[in-house]
């Protein structure tokens, strides 16, 4: 009746039924083998029916009572029908297969440069020299993870890191050691009347350092000298920009930067970043 639960007994047994499902149903979600063999299994099910159908369906139509040429016209209709479903099932296959190839990647980032992931923060001095400018005395390493969220692999991936608002004088002998790393030089760029210079850094995966599907790739560390931050309300917050690129693929992702001088934060964060971004 409407409105009246069913008794335990029935949701005992839905219950399992339904967890079931769902356990399977998360398995084909996260399993790419798997999907594979359902979708083959499922393609191979469906040819064998419509072969199997088509043969029975035109042995009928030659053997039953009507004259020849509606017995002939009738066979033709069957293979026509039948040609024209498995047209169908190949094209189907094809788009799937091209789907597959050519999907694009969901690359997320994660920057280890502190406390928590995704919360830079440097260690600095007060300011000594005419300048006004927060140093960092020691050398500073930063590791950074991508992460791909898709199925699809993400290939000949590179990264562009540009630094505002924070000087950086690079070390060549030093990036040099640091494999995949270079120094691209300084970008102009101007907020309302203000020009104002971005140092960059770039690393290169390659055509053989694809990101593959559900994996995460950790990069070779970065390692930072002669950082100093310029403090200027105008500009707002240092910043670190994160460019991420492979084939088909562009996404930027800007993480504030905080400078710690005295244990006491220049630039707090009302909340934490997740962990991948």
């Amino acid at each position: 009746m409407p409105g009246v639960p069913p008794s335990p007994g029935v949701q005992h047994v839905q219950a399992p039924r339904g967890r079931a499902l769902a356990k399977a149903l998360d398995r084909m979600r996260h399993d790419s083998g798997l999907r594979r063999k359902v979708f083959l299994g499922t393609t191979v099910a469906a040819v064998s029916v419509i072969t199997l159908v088509t043969v029975i369906l035109t042995v009928l139509a030659l053997t039953s009572s009507a004259q020849t040429a509606d017995r002939l016209a009738a066979a033709g209709d069957v293979i026509v029908g039948a040609t024209l479903l498995l047209a169908a099932i190949a094209a189907i296959v094809a788009l799937v297969a091209y789907a597959v190839s050519t999907g694009a990647p969901d690359i997320r980032l994660s920057v280890q440069l502190g406390p928590f992931a995704n919360q830079p923060q440097f260690e600095a001095v007060h300011p000594n020299d005419m300048l006004g400018l927060f140093d960092v005395p020691q050398p500073t390493k930063v590791r950074i993870f991508l992460r791909n969220e898709s199925g699809y692999s993400a290939k000949n991936p590179a990264i562009l890191i540009r630094l505002r608002r924070i000087i950086f004088e690079p070390d060549l002998n030093v990036l040099a050691r640091d494999p995949g790393w270079v120094y691209v030089g300084i970008a102009e760029e101007v907020i309302g009347e203000v020009e104002y210079f971005l140092h960059q850094l770039q690393w290169d995966g390659g055509p053989t350092y694809s990101i593959h599907g559900h994996s995460t790739r950790v990069l070779p560390p970065l390692n930072l000298y002669h950082l100093s931050h310029i403090p200027d309300d105008f500009l707002g917050p240092p910043a670190l920009t994160f460019e991420i690129l492979a084939e088909g693929y562009r996404k930027i992702t800007s993480l504030s930067v905080d400078f710690l001088v005295d244990e006491v934060s220049r630039y707090p964060q009302e909340k934490h970043n997740p962990q991948w971004m």
